[in-house]
């Protein structure tokens, strides 16, 4: 396994700071600047924030109000290992600041820590995000369920149906078009009389071209129009409409978001028809590009659509490469494993525990990467509240080709810091795998 460590140094994080979102896998970027006043830096002593189980790290905080450190007031520092709170500590600044604990687990996993500070018995600010993280042997990380035996007989048994019954319908039009690009949608039928949509961003010049397929992240991105330099790109969107009235969006996911509707069984759930259309689009663009050069393929994707990169690769064995930044599905059965689900953790929901744990493993994006052989670099944040980095390694340690890991202490999703490695490394990555 390869490992690289995206460091930054000198972190400090606001504890202030605004309220992510966490309704969609995707960050919205924060409004305005939050107010700097109270803030809280923090350090491990292993600067690659690896440990072994059972080994010893220290966390060390300093918390600051105007840039000094605080000798008067607590902090109240609390402990996650693998997504589950531990007892929190109440530290006295007046005896101690910056301070340090030191933590340890006897399972394969990741802790991570909140603080809150009190002055005077009041509450004056609390970190909405973990500052920093720590690893323990991630790579023995193993998913809390087991991968059906029919996973790819299921879906290829499915898109047979699909075939079958629902004539595609393909419609393709030009929509734009500049100096280096020609922009097209494409839309397609599915089940039960609903829509597949998705775009294309197409190169000028003499081709052919490599081409790379990719879905959103959570949220309503519209058709997306991504692209990547010198290729075609095709993002396919997991949505069974196009939402183009005010309110539209938000009207569709009340009282529920789509990502927990249907699932009471397999063919109800909303990423069903999603998977189904995504195999759709692909296929189509296999055999009808003529631009395409006919064999360099790679899937790539962030939050959702990193789960979705791993899923298209699990299903599509043309695929020569993979990137997956932070993803989503991941490891929907890891409370079995005593950890904390990826997103949308739908185990974890109410309506959904009981009558969807036996159909949950055919959308664990997970399971899909013990299909993969091709190779692969995926991103993980060690503070990622919402894609935890161990349903992220839960995934990328069943993965079979040759592979790479980018670990973040410091990064969450869309929130914390992290340095352009990743993103630097999947432009290398989707040339090298593009390219005879």
């Amino acid at each position: 396994m390869k490992r690289h460590i995206c460091i930054f140094y000198s972190v400090i994080v606001v504890l202030s700071i605004q309220p992510y979102n966490s309704m969609g896998a995707d960050a919205k970027k924060l409004r305005g600047k939050p107010k700097a006043e109270y803030l809280v830096k923090a350090d491990l002593d292993h600067e690659d924030g690896h440990y072994a189980m059972g080994e010893k790290a220290t966390f060390t905080f300093t918390v600051t109000k105007n840039g000094k450190a605080l000798d008067k007031g607590t902090t109240l520092v609390t402990f996650f290992k693998n997504g589950t709170k531990t007892k929190g500590k109440s530290i006295d600044l007046s005896k101690g600041n910056p301070f340090s604990l030191s933590e340890t687990m006897d399972k394969p996993g990741f802790v991570d820590p909140t603080l809150v500070v009190n002055i005077d018995g009041k509450k004056v600010h609390s970190n909405n995000h973990r500052p920093i993280g720590a690893a323990f042997d991630p790579e023995k990380i193993r998913a809390g369920g087991v991968a059906p035996a029919d996973l790819l007989d299921y879906w290829k048994g499915q898109f047979e149906k699909l075939n079958k019954e629902v004539p595609p319908n393909f419609i393709i039009k030009k929509v734009r078009e500049s100096k280096n690009l020609v922009r097209y949608t494409v839309t397609c039928d599915n089940f039960g009389g609903t829509k597949t949509y998705a775009a294309i961003t197409m190169p000028k010049g003499p081709g052919p071209f490599p081409m790379v397929f990719s879905v959103p992240p959570a949220g309503n991105y519209g058709y997306g129009f991504f692209k990547t330099p010198g290729a075609i790109r095709v993002t396919i969107t997991v949505f069974d409409r196009l939402f183009k009235a005010p309110n539209s969006y938000r009207d569709f996911n009340t009282p529920i978001w789509y990502f927990y509707k249907g699932a009471q069984k397999r063919n109800t759930y909303y990423y069903y028809k999603a998977v189904l259309g995504v195999m759709r689009m692909m296929d189509y663009a296999e055999k009808n590009i003529k631009e395409w050069d006919g064999k360099n393929l790679v899937a790539s994707g962030r939050s959702q659509g990193g789960g979705f990169a791993l899923i298209m690769a699990g299903l599509n064995p043309k695929i020569k490469g993979v990137t997956a930044d932070v993803p989503a599905l991941c490891d929907h059965k890891a409370r079995l494993a005593g950890r904390r689900p990826g997103w949308p953790q739908i185990l974890d929901n109410s309506a959904t525990a009981k009558s969807f744990s036996k159909d949950a493993p055919y959308f664990d994006a997970a399971n899909f990467a013990s299909l993969v052989t091709c190779p692969a670099i995926v991103s993980v944040g060690f503070i990622d509240t919402m894609c935890v980095p161990s349903s992220v390694y839960a995934a990328y340690n069943n993965l079979k080709g040759e592979k790479k890991i980018y670990d973040c202490p410091r990064y969450g999703h869309g929130w914390g810091f992290r340095t352009n490695d990743y993103d630097n490394a999947v432009n290398k990555f989707i040339k090298d795998h593009t390219s005879d």
